[in-house]
């Protein structure tokens, strides 16, 4: 499963979108966006380590004339 099945327009999780996908449908309003606030900063820290696995870092340069 990609994202593109799961959320194809990129659209904003919301209350009404998170109760929609298993084991929410119950939720507060007030758990849903502990849930949704949990989930954007879990994919911020996701999003800050794949850059930096992205980065290149050469160790131990030299200089060659």
């Amino acid at each position: 499963m990609n994202y593109n099945t799961i959320n194809p327009k990129g659209e904003t999780l919301t209350i009404d979108i998170l109760r929609t996908f298993p084991g929410y449908e119950n939720y507060s309003d007030e758990e849903a966006l502990e849930v949704i606030n949990t989930l954007e900063k879990l994919s911020i820290i996701l999003y800050e380590e794949a850059c930096k696995l992205n980065d290149i870092h050469i160790d131990n340069q030299q200089v060659v004339y």
